[in-house]
Order: structure tokens, then C-alpha cells, then sequence
């Protein structure tokens, strides 16, 4: 588990192509990273051999070594930043198998120290390559293991919590030697502190409820956990990726699916701050803003982050199959001076309700088990838009629950 004592500045760091690379090298000889914010992209040629000095050799499935260096790469670096610090190796064939180990030099000494074999390193990759992934390996901030031997095995140790100034070594080993070289990326994470309560909005009363923590752009779930019911409270330790939004999703049975909002820069400035879902029960007469199901302007047509929204309301006409609703939609009437008979704006916003029911439709739902209507631009939630962001939610489609 990471402790951070307070929320880091993260960093995205790639480095930039450096032609002599491709030379064999010792750890005396390691190539410093100068690692900031101006560098991206670290492309390097495929070593040609293991230096002069074989500092690294290990009897056959240790954890920590190499048997031996065979065409070899070493790097120098320190850390910019505190953070979370993750890396990953690309070949750029996939069938290339590269090792790594990573020390971290606290004395000065390290070439000393490794070639002596009085220091282990704090993160070794010696398993075999996975050409299902491109064989891609490094480190990654939701790994397990710390060391993974010769053999089969996981591609990705476990990243490495770091503060400015730390310095560190890198040793890469292209086992087979050839192939077509290899992408160096290193990246840093942050770990915000999430923790809250889930209750009902109605008693204010604890609930049990599971809460997924999942990225924005994809909707992919990456961590969830159950919250204690006798006190509806949670609490989430996953490192989050620099500047890719990400948010919270309430789920209990019974009520309906609830969102709060984990963008970059607001957990920067929450320090700690509860974030706390009272979640609505599900019954006859609710209404709910479908959140993030979004249209172009002028179009029913869906934008791209709105599928993840469209199959989560999937989930829950199918896990509660009594359930009957409306679909309502809503169009933003910026420049509109007769909402109630605009014709554009209420045949658009039957529109987007038919376009969700067809959705849920293709996808499995009786179409009995829902209605449609449209509204037009009569019931904006920002009359008086001043920002794309306000328009972009009049554009929108609500559920009422009919029967239940």
C-alpha cells in the first residue's frame, strides 16, 4: 500500500531519442536521464553486447538477477518529483524479450555495491516475454509483486514510491540480442486521498454499496471496493494516472447507479475532503438525469463517452427487469425565443429519447418497458448558458420510473 503524506505533483514523462545508446555499457559507464517535463520520447537501438564487466550473474530462477548480462543497456536517473514512479519497456518487435533491474543507489557506491553483490535491487523483471502484450514490460502502479523470476510469469512489477532527488539505476537486457530496438517511457502517478460515506438520500441512513473507481475516457473500471454497511464508509489507496480524469461510481441494490466526478484538477485542490454519494432508491414518480449522455449539437447522434454511460443504463434495466420508465429528452435552446413551439427543438428531443430506447432496444430490453417523450428546450437546467460545458448538459435525456 502506498503512504503518501500529502497529494503529489505527478508528471508524464517520456524521453527523447538519443543516438548513442546503441553502444554496450557498464554500470560505470550508465547514461544519465535528465528527466523533465520537456522530454517525451526515449527510442533506443537494440544493445549489441554486455559491456566490459559483467556485473550482474545469478545461478539459474533467482529473483533479484540475471544469470548474466547478455546485450545490455544501463541508465542513471533522478527523480524530479515525488510521486509514484512507473515504467515500461516497448519492443518495437514483439517478439523481443527484454529484462530489467532497477536499484536504487543511497550511497554513492552503486557500482561497487551491485558488482560485489552487497545491494539487491529494490525491482527486478526476469520472467519470460508475453508476446500476447507485445511483450511489453516495467513497472505499474496496480502489479503485486516486487521481484518476478525466470519462467513463466507477470510482465509488470510493482511501481516504486519516490521522492525528488532519489537516484536510481537502471540495467535493460535484451536476452536473444538483435530485433528492432525498444521505447523507454517512465511516468509518475499521484495518490489522492478518497474516502467518503454512502447513504440513502431519503433516511441519510448508512447503505452497503460497492464503489468502482473507473477512468473517464474509457469507462474502464480500474479498482472497487465494499464499503462497511453499518457505517457506509469507504476508502480507495489506487494511485491515479497524471492529468486522465477519472470518477466514482455508487452501485447498491436497489437504487440507482450514482457518479461523482475525480477530475485531475479537483482532487488536486480536495487535501482529504470526503466525497460522500447519497444514493436514490429506486420507486414509482423518480426522476433521473442519465449523467453523461451527450449529443452533438443540432444531432441525436451520440458523442464517443456517452456509450459507457448508455451500457451502464443497460445494466440496470436488465438486473431490474419490472422495471418500466420514460425516457425524456432535452435539447439546449440557446437562441431559442418560443421554446414551447420550436419545432426543431421538440422533434430533436424526441429524437435523442428514441435514440436511447433504440439502444437499449438492440441491446435486449423489451420496448414495451419504455416510453418516450420530448420536451423540447422548455426545461433547461441552465436557461441562461455561459459555458459549452452548461450547454452540453441541457443536451440531455432523463428517466422516470413509471413502474417498478
Amino acid at each position: 500500500m502506498y503512504k503518501l503524506p500529502t497529494i503529489p505533483l505527478i508528471f508524464f514523462l517520456f524521453l527523447p531519442f538519443l543516438g548513442l545508446q546503441a553502444q554496450p555499457a557498464d554500470c560505470a559507464q550508465a547514461q544519465e536521464l535528465t528527466l523533465s517535463l520537456d522530454k517525451r520520447m526515449f527510442v533506443l537501438e537494440a544493445p549489441v553486447g554486455p559491456g566490459e564487466v559483467n556485473e550482474i550473474s545469478a545461478p539459474r530462477r533467482d529473483p533479484y538477477f540475471f544469470r548474466e548480462e547478455h546485450f545490455t543497456h544501463w541508465f542513471q536517473f533522478e527523480t524530479p518529483f515525488t510521486g509514484v514512479l512507473s515504467l515500461e519497456i516497448r519492443p518495437l518487435n514483439g517478439q523481443d524479450d527484454y529484462d530489467f533491474l532497477l536499484f536504487r543507489d543511497s550511497t554513492g557506491r552503486m557500482c561497487e555495491q551491485i558488482l560485489n553483490k552487497e545491494i539487491l535491487p529494490i525491482r527486478s523483471m526476469i520472467s519470460r516475454n508475453d508476446t500476447s502484450i507485445q511483450s511489453r514490460t516495467g513497472l505499474d502502479a496496480y502489479a503485486r509483486k516486487k521481484h518476478q523470476k525466470e519462467g513463466p510469469g507477470d510482465a509488470y512489477t510493482k511501481a516504486i514510491q519516490v521522492e525528488k532527488g532519489n537516484r536510481y539505476y537502471l540495467v535493460v537486457d535484451n536476452v536473444y540480442g538483435g530485433g528492432a530496438g525498444y521505447e523507454l517511457e517512465l511516468f509518475f502517478f499521484y495518490l489522492p486521498d478518497i474516502h467518503g460515506t454512502v447513504t440513502d438520500s431519503e433516511t441519510e441512513k448508512p447503505i452497503s454499496a460497492t464503489v468502482f473507481l473507473e477512468r473517464v475516457d474509457s469507462g474502464e473500471r480500474v479498482d472497487s471496493v465494499n464499503n462497511d454497511p453499518q457505517t457506509g464508509a469507504y476508502s480507495l489507496d489506487k494511485p491515479l494516472e497524471y492529468r486522465r480524469d477519472h470518477r466514482l461510481s455508487f452501485y447498491s441494490d436497489g437504487y440507482f447507479l450514482k457518479h461523482e466526478s475525480l477530475e485531475y484538477n479537483k482532487i488536486r485542490r480536495n487535501h482529504g475532503k470526503p466525497i460522500d454519494a447519497a444514493l436514490d432508491p429506486i420507486r414509482e414518480g423518480m426522476q433521473l438525469t442519465l449523467d453523461d449522455i451527450n449529443f452533438r449539437p443540432g444531432s441525436p447522434e451520440f458523442l464517443r463517452s456517452t456509450f459507457p454511460k448508455l451500457d451502464e443504463t443497460l445494466s440496470l434495466l436488465k438486473q431490474y427487469p419490472s422495471l418500466v420508465v420514460e425516457l425524456q429528452g432535452h435539447v439546449n435552446g440557446v437562441g431559442v425565443h418560443d421554446c414551447e413551439n420550436d419545432k426543431f427543438s421538440n422533434e430533436l428531443s424526441w429524437e435523442r429519447a428514441r435514440a436511447v430506447k433504440r439502444y437499449m432496444v438492440e441491446h435486449g430490453i423489451a420496448d414495451e418497458r419504455m416510453e418516450v417523450q420530448g420536451f423540447g428546450c422548455t426545461q433547461m437546467l441552465f436557461p441562461s448558458t455561459t459555458s459549452e460545458k452548461e450547454m452540453a448538459a441541457n443536451r440531455r435525456v432523463e428517466m422516470k420510473v413509471l413502474k417498478y
